[in-house]
């Protein structure tokens, strides 16, 4: 969940002709000359997502390399963080956006929080020793015990293989690797915790003149491993390990193995460092590394997938980031995410449910869902809703090789969460685009990413929509998919208006009247929704009502929103002069 902190900032969406000196108010300057934006008594220092340096730099080494800059997104409005040079923790976020609108005016195309989204699960995704579950498949066994490697054996209250790297072969990413690794390798951007440049596994093929740390805003993507409360370092190494992990002599019991523990180990891959942690994740960092994403493709730089590993709440920042990259013909793959009990998130988490991404979900080596039912102690992948899961696809998670940070050999048995499923779909999505490169380079940008999503949602094995979306992963046999051009390509724009929940009856019911904030009062309503199950089960019989039935409703949710404590002051105000919570 999101919760207010002690410097909370402010996301801030300037106008197309809108400057970053623009958002400046009063003439005052910060720090080097940066713009300033007073909001009451609090003074908050504005700077673009990324520094104008990393742009220029990326276009600098894309055009040593002998690729031509590509023409600026027709998009020209720019996302930049409003710091606060003081502590505002009695703020609301979204009172805070609200009143930086009220100062920016027509200079602000949209605001909202630049939130810290927490997701407090007390569990990684690594697992630890347990019983099986009952019921366990008899045609799937625990695997060996890893002996003297170190490595931490599977977690056996999942079903578990008795093959080291078996997601390979049932994915068939090890059959589809053959296929392209002769071919002009892809490129595929890694945002995640950073990743351990020392590992034996770690990906032979990384860009490091493009790798990022959003973070420490340098050109190195090394986790430092800040091991402080609440922070998960290691995560990344163990995830682009999944993706692209070179070869390994052995298993962690001694036994020859001699082939790349990665899906795709010849791709070429740029880490990008947005976080500490996988549950600890701001507004800002994501959108920052997805920004960059996006300006390494605007300086020539030829990205064809994007992992991500991790996510939160929906936010306006996430949702335009994505859209540029729909429009550019990059793929973006990201986790489902990952529940513990009666603990958030309940359903999926964005950037997953935008839309246009690939949204991995997980199941078992007996290829169940992953999903437990019973045990409010032990984690596993969200699911749901139902129409989000059209764009969903499942690989295998959990117990499978995950390379440990700090350790030049040592990898784990017990890499598990949805995070383990994205670099397999990622990869697949890689190799699909390195086969059929002739082809697709024919279509617009949404349509090059409609079609390898179709090529990969026809070829997989079918299973029940609800629990693992399109199918699970075949690799291999995706790539005998042909290149279709879709009938109607999504445009990219519908990731971005994704958010503001036009779905929904909300936006005509209960914020019709609400002009330009509009936007912001469904955005923040959608963030409060997917916060309480309660709320999301009354959301759900709205959207199963018709007619006055659903106007009804939707009266009804406004009303209990007007008096929610997680709503923000502005947003109760408004919904309180409107409507009034009856029995």
């Amino acid at each position: 969940m999101f919760l207010p902190q002690a410097r909370q900032g402010v996301m801030i969406r300037l106008a197309a002709s809108a400057p970053v000196q623009g958002a400046q108010r009063a003439r005052k300057s910060g720090p080097a000359g940066a713009p300033v934006l007073c909001v009451g008594q609090t003074t908050f220092r504005v700077r673009p997502l990324l520094p104008s340096s990393v742009v220029a730099r990326a276009s600098k080494q894309a055009a040593a390399r002998g690729a031509g800059a590509r023409m600026k997104s027709a998009d020209r409005r720019q996302w930049v963080l409003a710091d606060p040079a003081s502590d505002n923790e009695e703020t609301h976020p979204w009172d805070l956006a609200h009143a930086a609108a009220d100062e920016l005016g027509s200079r602000a195309d949209f605001t909202e929080p630049d939130l810290l989204q927490r997701w407090e699960t007390g569990v990684s995704e690594r697992g630890s020793a347990a019983k099986p579950r009952a019921g366990q498949s008899s045609k799937v066994k625990t695997a060996v015990k890893s002996g003297a490697s170190g490595s931490q054996d599977p977690d056996g209250f999942w079903p578990s293989h008795p093959d080291f790297a078996w997601h390979l072969g049932t994915s068939q990413l090890d059959r589809a690797s053959k296929h392209a690794e002769m071919l002009p390798a892809p490129t595929i951007v890694h945002l995640d915790t950073g990743y351990d440049p020392r590992h034996l596994n770690k990906p032979p093929h990384v860009l490091r003149e493009h790798e990022w740390d959003v973070l420490n805003k340098r050109n190195d993507a090394t986790d430092p491993f800040n091991d402080g409360l609440g922070n998960q370092p290691g995560h990344g190494t163990g995830t682009i390990g999944i993706l692209a992990g070179g070869v390994v002599a052995r298993t962690p019991d001694g036994k020859p193995f001699g082939r790349p523990l990665g899906g795709a180990a010849h791709a070429n891959i740029i880490p990008v460092r947005i976080s500490d942690s996988v549950i600890h994740l701001w507004t800002s960092t994501m959108g920052a590394g997805l920004e960059y994403v996006n300006a390494l493709w605007r300086g020539g730089v030829p990205v064809d997938v994007v992992s991500i590993s991790m996510g939160g709440f929906p936010t306006q920042t996430w949702a335009d980031e994505v859209a540029r990259l729909c429009a550019a013909g990059i793929v973006v793959v990201a986790a489902a995410g990952n529940r513990v009990g009666p603990l958030p998130p309940y359903q999926m988490v964005w950037p997953a449910r935008f839309p246009q991404v690939i949204a991995a979900v997980g199941v078992t080596a007996d290829e169940e869902p992953y999903k437990s039912g019973l045990a409010f102690w032990k984690m596993e992948g969200c699911t749901g809703p139902r129409e989000d899961m059209r764009h969903a696809l499942a690989a295998y998670t959990p117990n499978i090789p995950w390379a440990r940070w700090g350790s030049r050999t040592i990898i784990d048995l017990d890499g598990g969460g949805t995070s383990s499923a994205t670099p397999q779909i990622a990869a697949a999505a890689a190799h699909y685009a390195s086969v059929h490169r002739a082809a697709l380079s024919t279509l617009s940008g949404p349509a090059r990413v409609e079609a390898i999503r179709s090529a990969l949602f026809r070829s997989a094995k079918a299973a029940a929509l609800d629990s693992v979306g399109r199918g699970i992963l075949r690799a291999d046999d995706a790539l005998d998919v042909p290149v279709v051009r879709a009938s109607r390509a999504p445009r990219a724009s519908e990731a971005s208006s994704s958010i503001r929940p036009f779905r929904w009856p909300l936006v005509d019911d209960l914020f019709a009247d609400a002009g330009r904030r509009a936007g912001m009062f469904a955005l923040e309503t959608l963030q409060v929704v997917e916060s309480a199950r309660p709320l999301i089960e009354m959301h759900q019989r709205l959207e199963r009502s018709t007619g006055a039935a659903r106007r009804k409703k939707s009266r009804e949710l406004g009303g209990v929103l007007s008096v929610y404590p997680g709503s923000s002051r502005t947003l109760r105000r408004f919904l309180a002069s409107r409507y009034r919570l009856t029995k």
